[in-house]
C-alpha cells in the first residue's frame, strides 16, 4: 500500500498539521509515502515555497526514514490509499483513532528523534534565525490577528466538548460533525482572536511561580499592539516566527494551527493552550492526551 502525500490550500500551520497526519497514518498502516520535496500533489492549490521550510524538509527527512522500514516489492504499488479530505477534522480524527494517542506524544515518542532535532536546528542556523530572548526567562505570547482580527471572541468550552464527546465515543470527525455543532453555535470552533483579557490572566498566572519572566508577544508583521504593555517580534518570514515559538520554554498559544504545530518541534514545558474544537482532533483535551498542558478558555 502507499500513499501520494498532499498538500492543501491551508497557511504553513495548516500543511505542516496535514503532512503530520499523513505520516502517522502511513506508520500505523506501514504504507510508503511517494512525494516529490519540491513539487507535493496538490488536493487544494498549494504553497510550494513551504517545502523549503525547516519545518517541511524536517517532515521530508523523517518520510525518507520511514520509507526505510517499507518492504518495497511489486505488490507495493497495486493498493493507493487516499487520505485527502474536505478539512483537517477527518484525516487528523481517524490518524488519532488509530494511534490511540495524542500527536504530540506520538510523534515526539516515534518520530521525531534527536537525528532530526540537531538537523532542525542546523536549518534554522543557516537561515540565520536569531532568538532575541532568553528561552528559560521568556513567556512568548502568540497572537493570531492578520485575517481574523474581527473575529468575535467565543467560549472555547463548547466546541471543544462537542468534538472530544465525539471522538471518545470511538467515532471520527468530519466537516459533517462540525456543521452539526454550527447548528446550535454558528460561531464557535473557528480561528479567532482570544480576548486579551482572557491572555492577560493566564500571564498573571505564570507571574505567579515565574515573577522574572519577560513577556514577548509573536503576531503577524504590521499588527498594532501599541496598545499592550509588552515587546513584540514578528518576520516576513512565518517560519523564522513559528521556530521562536518553537524556543522558548514557556508559551501561551492562540487558536492557531501554526501555534500548535511549534509543539510538535519545540521544546515548551509550561504550555497554555486555548480551548476550539480542532484540539480533539489531535487528541489534546481527551483520553488520549498524555501531555500536561493548561487549557484556558
Amino acid at each position: 500500500m502507499y500513499i501520494d502525500l498532499f498538500g492543501s490550500c491551508d497557511y504553513l500551520g495548516g500543511n505542516i498539521a496535514d503532512i503530520i497526519a499523513q505520516i502517522l497514518h502511513s506508520k500505523h498502516d506501514k504504507m510508503y509515502i511517494k512525494y516529490d520535496r519540491e513539487q507535493l500533489r496538490e488536493y487544494h492549490p498549494y504553497n510550494q515555497s513551504y517545502n523549503n521550510t525547516i519545518f517541511m524538509q524536517t517532515l521530508f527527512d523523517i518520510i525518507d526514514e520511514h520509507n526505510k522500514t517499507i518492504d518495497v516489492n511489486d505488490d507495493t504499488f497495486e493498493t493507493y490509499i487516499e487520505l485527502a479530505s474536505p478539512g483537517h477534522f477527518e484525516i487528523f480524527s481517524k490518524a488519532l483513532l488509530k494511534i490511540q494517542c495524542d500527536f504530540y506524544s506520538y510523534f515526539r515518542k516515534n518520530l521525531y528523534n534527536e537525528k532530526f532535532r540537531k538537523n532542525f536546528l542546523e536549518r534554522a542556523n543557516a537561515k540565520g534565525y536569531d532568538i532575541p530572548f532568553d528561552p528559560k526567562k521568556t513567556i512568548l505570547v502568540h497572537l493570531r490577528l492578520y485575517d481574523v482580527r474581527h473575529r468575535p471572541d467565543y467560549d472555547g468550552r463548547i466546541c471543544a466538548d462537542f468534538f472530544k464527546n465525539h471522538i471518545e465515543s470511538g467515532a471520527f470527525a468530519d466537516e459533517a460533525t462540525n456543521s452539526e455543532l454550527k447548528i446550535n453555535h454558528p460561531d464557535t470552533n473557528c480561528q479567532a482572536p482570544l480576548n486579551f483579557d482572557k491572555i492577560q490572566a493566564v500571564i498573571d498566572e505564570i507571574k505567579q511561580y515565574k515573577p522574572d519572566h519577560e513577556v514577548v508577544l509573536v503576531s503577524y508583521p504590521g499588527e498594532d499592539l501599541s496598545h499592550l504593555p509588552y515587546r513584540t517580534i514578528s518576520h516576513t518570514d512565518e517560519s523564522h516566527d513559528l521556530f521562536l515559538l518553537c524556543s522558548c520554554e514557556t508559551v501561551i498559544l492562540s487558536r492557531s494551527q501554526f501555534a500548535l504545530m511549534a509543539l510538535m518541534f519545540g521544546i515548551a514545558n509550561d504550555v497554555h493552550i486555548p480551548l476550539w474544537g480542532h484540539l480533539p482532533c489531535y487528541g489534546l483535551y481527551t483520553k488520549y492526551d498524555k501531555n500536561n498542558y493548561k487549557y484556558y478558555y
